[in-house]
């Protein structure tokens, strides 16, 4: 016999796997059906199984060559009514054979080809016989192969399906499982009905009874799909017929048609769609032929003969391209079986019946074909035969019987002559037919593409290009064409502003809709895309291939089977790549794809518009953003000419067009000519910032690359180097299809695709998602869909059942889980999980006023470190979190206020402190916000006024940087929370229990037992009797000029009331205000905390503020705002924080224009750097990885430049203050007292009289990262001697000059100009503070200058400036022997010329250089007496108050300088307490402390009033700054006069609190 694939070859209805279904037999419960198959092998040893669907039905066969048995199905598979079933019959076979159908019973049956599985189609066109009696009905059934399917029915009779009527000309439209079939039944005619799939399906046409001239009789075939229809048919007559019968032609589209019979030709031009019923007389045949493919069938009508009724039957007419050499066919018992055969002369001669010559036929010709027909009567008992001859020609198998009749085309064993499939196919317009694995297809000619990049700029399908500043969502390209037969499919994208600039518009989402399936690709998801809103890992093929979505270079790609490309590269970069099967068939902001620019800017309805803004709103798509416009915001930004000149030079955007420049060879294939006015544009519109360069740029390099052109490198040319996340690297050409965890082939499978600019993982490591891992580290493929290690996933749409990815095994582990009470399963943001349906909250605010997740209410004045609230009782589910808070006194030592937030969460830990406005600390490393850790499960942002931390689970710590904390927590963790906030059980009446677990009676034992860390000085509640403000007091707080306002009812909280009680707010308000003695911050800061709580509630507000009531001053470049943008713009992105909820939040707003860098807002250009997923501010040093071996800048532009380092001398990486670098090991000290007496850093001490201004310390040969200072002093002769004392100390840093003047008490002169105490510079960089009797200089890098205003100086460098520092203090270099250092690095021969080398000459002044040798002296006998311990052994003594200090600062130095300025004053006790002081500040000043050493009759250090002594003064929180403010205060001890209890100093005085006045950027103002 012949092989496998020779039968396979063949175009007869010859496979291994078909489908079919039984319809309905007249009625299902009329007579026992027969529901045959009779299946013909073609080789020995054939194996054929037969199954029913989702039934026990099972036959297993073995046949042998040309061996044809019959199964019969059990009778239940027959179908009834309108109907979805499980009844698709089922035959496979591991050899080729032929399948036909029998559905018979007494007195009702017919026959059919059954075809094979890859001869099926998805389009197919509806004939059903047109009469039959009353309640009979036309049918058909479409039968689904092994995958789901989408089904539509495009009716032309009304149908009742699932009691859902509907009418002619609708749409039925089913969801098919894997093998049911689908049974319609209608009244009235099925012809003309469309049925389109999305796979390939086998439908069946017929009538449960019909009937003519005859009695009825089930009638019914298999039809064939469109695609295989033929343009040439002979429909031979049925010779026993004495009336007519019926041939009915179907076109699909426009059709010319020719018809020809005995008695002539007849021509019609026939419309898509149309059936045309011809009569078929007696004996006389039809020729049919037409320009493109029809589908013909034969009705036999049915007659009357003698005594005896010949029943109807139903046969496909097949094309004579399909006529075979050889055939198969049966013979039925009960029936007269006839072979019914059209051939040519040339086939007749050798005509073959079961191998025997069949020469007694009798031909009658066929009108213009060349065919004739005849008809062979043969066996009347049932058999298989054959029938053959060397040339093709057609034959039909039919019978008649007593009231029965059957008829279908016999089964082609053999090819026939071969023709070009191409002949019949009509394809669209811009398409090409091929043949394809035998079969005609049509095939796109070419295809165009249609992006938006940039602000966006747009380019449509036919090459116009216009730039549309829409922030909506918009229909940017769908098929709304008129062709059904092109799957549907829809583009659309959603716009965002960026950078500040409301007027300019980017692209943030990208949804594709395709066979019914919505893939969503989102900017900040790089890596994955949501399907059907599920978030999902690249790479994902949906409906079996047809969609594939996957990664390549830095772009996620929707690919589909029929031409469309989307690519999006979760950035700004949109491009769609449509097939010219869609010429003309689509619409949108990407035009219509005619040929034709001109009339790209049409609306749905078909209006052409003049403007892009008319355009965009037209095709505006709902989605839920009432802030979205469709134009610029207001006026779109012209850019003036001469700036459009100066971004097009070739150090800017005319780089693409330089003749010798990298894109040379890309010139011929893509103009660069738009590339570049587009680049020049957004340079324009964003201030020159150097990203907007670089992505206009990288989006000409794509579209080159997509052309094969192989590109040289640009980026260092034009700086714009690419940041490759961790284990990758760049290449300017690499692979399109990377290795991915779940397709380590991929590689392999693109061939042939131009390289792409990507960042490549490292040999040995491959993409899980967004990253790059190695082979082990890989996660788990489960049912298509990759998993990162340990990804939690649900397998259901009701999270009851739940899987992990176990990455030991690559496979996930289930369990039946469910959602616990309180929770609802939902997706979020893509993630389906069971959520909480609600959440508790508690907050802190005030002195501090709590308020427990139960809403228990209560007062606790403590300010050591607490656990605010924690998960204490571990259940299945829930993440551990702890939140802890350190509160601090302000102003008052008996009311505290929450300074520090420290949340722990996935082993994390998070800082929010009140030092650091706008940033945070991240496991001790202050970083910029936003910022995001754990792939977002872990997202810390600004909303408003707030820090923000906010995880995946639920919790969510917002804190004002001030002193309102709130923590909210989803109720599944109800019952297993403690701490301050209580345990979340709803009741409030437990929730001041302690860690023992007893109930407290007093908030101040229970804010006691959840202490856990001491902080020095700390106390537990207040100091002394708590304070309080009667009845009295309170009343004249409670009015609507004061806390009033928040229960006013016409006032600006209206709206909240019903939302939020604000009894409890305003309770707290005039408690503090009454505190404060009605000062306004504690007015406003307490009105602030009810208006965010409204906001954050989703309340409207009211103005609430005025220029003379709670004015909210706002830094430079930014402006307050009731509603201000609750997710704002900032640098990291240049777009609003991941996983914020854009909300009204009252605050400061950037001004237009202008972005948040971290917490300040600067103009775009002024952005930093990205790197590793950090935000850095421009300017900004830092050093990745924690080892200090590579050190980065962040450059102006966006660009990090990063270089080899390693920590110098007396250095070690490590972190300080939150900052992570080279950190100084030590530190050294000189000072300059008394007349002066210098102690250098070495430890040299001597003394030098000159009262000129001198150098007494610079940084000379520092390192690159060490920053250069001077501190220079002035001195001056005293009371008329021959010794001097300082007075004026001038600092010199960070291009700023700082000045310390004696007796200035409260100032300090920056750049000529005074300004009062505290001071904070640069950020941060120099603070200036009192600091018990001295006022301290400190900068960020360690150096630490102090002066007493009277004749005390001292100088602090940290260690690494060792070896590096020049003038009166020496050189630091460990070695005091060489101190007297030149500034040319000779040694001085003495003290005068050493003095007289770091003199700095003042016009002007005359001044001298010591008293050289003429110096005065002690004599022994006065030394003998300033020995005791009654003068300057005071010092030295070992059982007196410096005792401790011996071992740390040597007193003899200090001893020595005691006697000469002792001496010098003749005893003077002010000289004696003014030696005895610097040494208690040298001891202080390295951590000692000290005893008290002074009395009212020793050194009594007079103060100012309303304020006192103290041997460890606080000058520093007690400060009118303080009370609204955060100081970072010193930890040492310093002596001093401290404010008396409700007195602030404001830097010269201690004043009552209400005559305190505002600090503002760093300065203080009265």
């Amino acid at each position: 016999g012949a092989t496998e694939e020779a039968w396979l070859s063949q175009r007869g209805p010859v496979g291994k796997e078909f489908i079919t279904a039984f319809m309905e037999n007249y009625v299902r419960r009329y007579s026992t059906g027969q529901f045959q198959l009779h299946i013909k092998a073609f080789s020995a040893g054939t194996s054929v199984k037969v199954t029913v669907n989702k039934s026990t039905f099972r036959k297993d066969l073995t046949l042998g060559e040309g061996e044809t048995q019959v199964v019969t199905v059990d009778r239940t598979v027959e179908l009834s009514g309108s109907t979805l079933s499980c009844n698709t019959v089922i035959i496979k076979a591991d050899k080729p054979i032929s399948v036909t159908s029998l559905n018979s019973k007494a007195l009702s049956t017919d026959t059919t080809i059954v075809y094979p599985m890859e001869q099926l189609g998805i389009e197919y066109y509806i004939i059903t016989p047109p009469d039959g009696p009353y309640r009979t009905f036309k049918e058909i059934a479409i039968v689904n192969g092994d995958r789901e399917n989408e089904v539509s029915v495009f009716l032309k009779a009304s149908v009742v399906f699932r009691r859902k009527y509907y009418r002619a000309g609708s749409k039925l439209m089913v969801s098919m499982k894997a093998y049911e079939v689908l049974q319609l039944q209608a009244s009235y005619s099925l012809s003309g009905s469309r049925v389109v799939a999305q796979k390939p399906v086998a439908v069946l046409a017929g009538h449960s009874c019909a009937m003519k001239f005859s009695k009825c009789n089930h009638v019914f075939e298999q039809l064939l799909p469109v695609s295989r229809w033929g343009t040439s048919f002979v429909v031979p007559p049925v010779p026993f017929q004495t009336r007519y019968d019926w041939v009915f032609i179907m076109t699909s589209q426009n059709t010319q048609l020719e018809v020809h019979r005995e008695s002539g030709k007849q021509s019609k031009k026939l419309v898509g769609g149309t059936l045309v019923k011809y009569s078929l007389p007696l004996k006389n045949p039809l020729y049919i032929t037409s320009d493109v493919g029809i589908q013909v069938m034969l009705l036999f009508n049915g007659m009357r003969a003698r005594n005896n009724y010949y029943d109807p039957f139903f046969v496909n007419i097949i094309p004579t391209s399909q006529f075979c050499n050889s055939y198969s066919l049966n013979a039925y018992t009960g029936f007269t079986n006839y072979a019914l055969i059209v051939a040519k002369p040339s086939a007749q001669s050798k005509m073959n019946f079961d191998g025997k010559a069949a020469s007694k036929l009798s031909w009658a010709p066929i009108a213009d074909s060349g065919y004739s027909w005849a008809l062979m009567e043969y066996d009347k008992g049932a058999g298989s035969h054959t029938m053959d001859s060397d040339d093709s020609f057609g034959l039909y198998s039919i019978g008649v019987g007593k009231m029965n009749g059957y008829g279908s085309p016999a089964s082609c064993t053999s090819g026939g002559h071969s023709a070009d499939p191409c002949a019949t196919m009509k394809c669209r317009v811009k398409e090409a037919c091929k043949v394809v694995d035998g079969a005609a297809q049509c095939v796109a000619e070419s295809s165009a593409v249609c992006w938006a990049w940039g602000d966006p700029h747009y380019h449509t399908f036919d090459g116009k290009n216009y730039d549309f500043q829409g922030t909506c969502t918009y229909t940017i390209a769908k098929n709304c064409g008129s062709d059904i037969t092109l799957p549907a499919f829809s583009v659309e994208e959603k716009n965002e502003n960026r950078g500040g600039n409301t007027r300019v518009a980017y692209v943030r989402t990208v949804k594709v809709e395709v066979y019914g399936v919505t893939i969503t690709v989102v900017r900040s998801e790089r890596g994955r895309v949501r399907v059907n809103d599920m978030l999902a890992y690249l790479p994902i093929t949906l409906e079996d291939n047809k969609v594939k979505l996957y990664q390549s270079g830095a772009s996620a790609i929707v690919e589909t089977d029929f031409g469309l490309k989307v690519s999006y590269d979760w950035n700004y970069h949109l491009v769609i790549t449509l097939s010219s099967s869609y010429f003309g068939s689509v619409c949108g902001l990407c035009g219509n794809y005619n040929g034709n620019p001109s009339d790209d800017f049409a609306t749905p309805g078909g209006t052409l518009v003049t403007t892009p803004e008319k355009l965009g709103a037209s095709w505006k798509v709902k989605d839920g953003d009432p802030r979205c416009w469709d134009d610029c915001h207001g006026k779109c930004k012209v850019c003036e000419e001469n700036i459009l000149k100066k971004y097009k030079g070739e150090a800017f955007c005319g780089i693409l067009a330089k003749a010798d420049g990298p894109f040379k060879d890309c010139h011929a294939k893509i103009n660069h000519q738009i590339y570049m006015d587009n680049c020049a544009y957004d340079l324009c519109v964003n201030d020159g910032y150097k990203q907007f360069l670089c992505q206009a740029i990288k989006t000409y390099a794509d579209s080159c690359q997509k052309e094969a052109v192989r590109l040289q490198e640009w980026r260092n040319i034009i700086g714009c180097p690419m940041d490759c996340p961790g284990n990758s690297h760049y290449e300017l050409n690499g692979q399109p299809c990377p290795a991915t965890c779940s397709d380590r082939n991929a590689p392999s499978k693109c061939t042939g695709v131009p390289g792409v600019e990507s960042c490549s993982c490292n040999d040995g490591y491959m993409l899980s998602g967004d990253k790059c891992v190695r082979q082990e580290h890989c996660g788990c493929t489960h049912e298509g869909r990759y998993y990162p290690p340990n990804e939690k996933l649900w397998l259901d749409d009701k999270c009851q059942r739940q899987c992990t990815c176990n990455p030991s095994t690559g496979k996930v582990s289930c369990s039946n889980v469910g959602c616990k009470s309180g929770q609802k399963c939902s997706v979020v943001n893509g993630i389906r999980d069971c959520y909480a349906t609600t959440y508790g909250t508690c907050t802190a605010l005030g002195d501090p006023h709590y308020k427990t997740f139960d809403h228990k209410k209560y007062n606790f004045q403590g300010t050591c470190v607490y656990q605010f609230a924690e998960l204490c009782e571990k259940k299945d589910g829930l993440v551990y979190f702890g939140v802890q808070v350190q509160n601090n006194h302000r102003g008052s030592k008996t009311v505290s206020y929450t300074k520090l937030v420290e949340v722990e969460v996935y082993g994390t830990k998070i800082i929010i402190s009140t030092q650091h406005k706008g940033k945070i600390m991240v496991n001790n490393i202050l970083v910029n916000l936003p910022y995001y850790l754990h792939d977002n499960k872990l997202r810390i942002f600004r909303s408003g006024t707030h820090a923000i931390i906010q995880t995946n689970f639920g919790l969510q710590v917002a804190f004002n940087w001030k002193s309102r904390i709130a923590v909210k927590i989803p109720s599944t963790y109800a019952g297993a929370v403690c701490g301050l906030c209580g345990n979340f059980n709803g009741d409030p009446k437990d929730d001041l229990t302690m860690k023992d677990g007893q109930l407290a009676s007093k908030p101040t034992a229970f804010g006691q037992s959840w202490k856990t860390m001491e902080i020095p000085g700390c106390v537990h509640g207040c100091k002394g009797k708590c304070p309080d403000c009667n009845a009295n007091q309170m009343r004249q707080y409670e009015n609507d000029k004061f806390c009033g306002m928040i229960t006013d009812s016409k006032g600006p909280f209206r709206d909240c009331h019903g939302q939020l009680d604000p009894k409890d707010y305003f309770e707290d308000c005039t408690y503090d205000v009454c505190l404060y003695n009605g000062r306004a911050d504690v007015l406003c800061q307490a009105i602030s905390s009810y208006a965010s709580a409204c906001q954050e509630a989703g309340v409207t507000i009211y103005n609430w503020r005025s220029k003379t009531f709670c004015s909210l001053t706002c830094p430079q470049n930014s402006h307050y705002e009731l509603c201000a943008d609750g997710c704002p713009v900032t640098c990291s992105g240049l777009s609003a924080p991941v996983g914020c909820d854009d909300v009204c939040k009252e605050g400061c707003q950037c001004d237009e224009g202008f972005v948040l860098s971290g917490e300040q807002c600067v103009p775009i250009r002024q952005c930093g750097c990205v790197h590793e997923d950090e935000y850095y501010k421009t300017g900004e040093v830092f050093y990745p990885s924690g080892l200090c071996k590579k050190q980065c800048t962040c450059e102006v532009g966006g660009g990090v430049e990063c270089q080899r380092f390693s920590c110098g001398k007396n250095e070690e990486c490590k972190v300080k203050d939150g900052v992570q670098k080279c950190q100084a090991i030590g530190h050294a000290t000189c000072s300059a007292s008394g007349d002066p007496h210098y102690i250098s850093f070495d430890g040299k001490k001597f003394d030098f009289q000159g009262t000129c201004t001198y150098t007494l310390a610079k940084s000379c040969k520092t390192d690159k990262h060490l920053t250069l200072f001077s501190v220079q002093v002035e001195n001056v002769q005293w009371r008329k001697r021959k010794v001097a004392v300082t007075k004026l100390v001038a600092v010199e840093v960070y291009e700023t000059t700082l000045m310390l003047v004696q007796g200035k008490k409260g100032f300090v002169k920056v750049n000529g100009v005074f300004n009062r105490l505290p001071l904070i510079l640069e950020d941060g960089k120099v603070r200036v503070y009192q600091h018990g009797i001295n006022v301290a200089i400190e900068t960020d890098f360690g150096l630490l200058v102090k002066y007493d205003l009277v004749y005390r100086v001292s100088v602090r460098v940290p260690g690494n400036y060792m070896g590096k520092m020049g003038g009166l203090c020496g050189n630091y270099n460990g070695d005091k022997n060489d101190d007297f250092m030149l500034p040319k690095g000779q040694s001085a021969k003495d003290i005068t010329e050493f003095g007289a080398a770091w003199k700095t000459t003042v016009p002007g002044v005359s001044c001298n250089d010591g008293c050289g040798d003429k110096c005065p002296s002690c004599s022994a006998e006065r030394r003998k007496i300033f020995e005791k311990k009654d003068y300057c052994g005071f010092l030295t003594d070992s059982d007196g108050p410096f005792k401790n200090c011996h071992g740390k600062v040597d007193p003899a130095l200090y001893f020595e300088d005691c006697i000469f300025d002792t001496c010098e004053a003749d005893g003077d006790t002010q000289v004696l307490c003014g030696s005895i002081q610097s040494y208690a500040t040298a001891c202080q000043s390295e951590g000692v402390a000290i005893e008290k050493w002074r009395s009212d009759s020793f050194c009594p250090l007079s103060c100012p009033a309303n304020s006192h002594y103290e041997i460890c003064a606080d000058t520093c929180s007690l400060t009118c700054v303080g009370l609204t403010d955060e100081s970072k205060c010193p930890t040492e001890c310093a002596e001093g006069c401290e404010c008396d209890e409700g007195f602030f100093l404001d830097g010269e005085e201690c004043i009552p609190m209400e005559e305190c006045g505002c600090f503002e950027n760093g300065r203080y103002y009265k």
